[in-house]
């Protein structure tokens, strides 16, 4: 967080919160303060239609547009790591009740970490 002469914890506390543009744009001082106490930062708030949507997505109520996994599962594999790769410790087939549960799935989202 950017300390800024004379402005530490009010810059602080601005910085926690998104604000609209006739709140920044008062003036050049504002708005250099604004954008360096939020530079870099992820501020997200859904409302709206996005608040509703989000809701029904956590619901599964969106699932019908998720993709399905065309993959068939038949094995399960066990890996562990050796002193430079990976051994094979187990291999199976996968179980007919194992199948049902795996294959055929709608394919989840990934988090995506910076």
């Amino acid at each position: 967080m950017y300390q800024i002469a004379g402005y530490g914890k009010e810059v602080s506390e601005l910085a926690k919160y998104s604000a609209k543009d006739s709140d920044y744009l008062v003036d050049k001082h504002v708005f250099e303060v604004f954008y360096k106490s939020l530079k870099g930062k992820r501020l997200i708030v859904y409302s709206g239609l996005f608040k509703d949507t989000l809701k029904k997505f956590k619901n599964g109520e969106l699932d019908k547009y998720k993709e399905l996994d065309q993959t068939e599962y038949v094995y399960a594999l066990m890996y562990n790591w050796g002193k430079r790769n990976y051994v094979l410790k187990e291999q199976r087939e996968l179980t007919e009740e194992e199948r049902k549960q795996l294959n055929c799935e709608l394919i989840d989202e990934m988090d995506i970490r910076d």
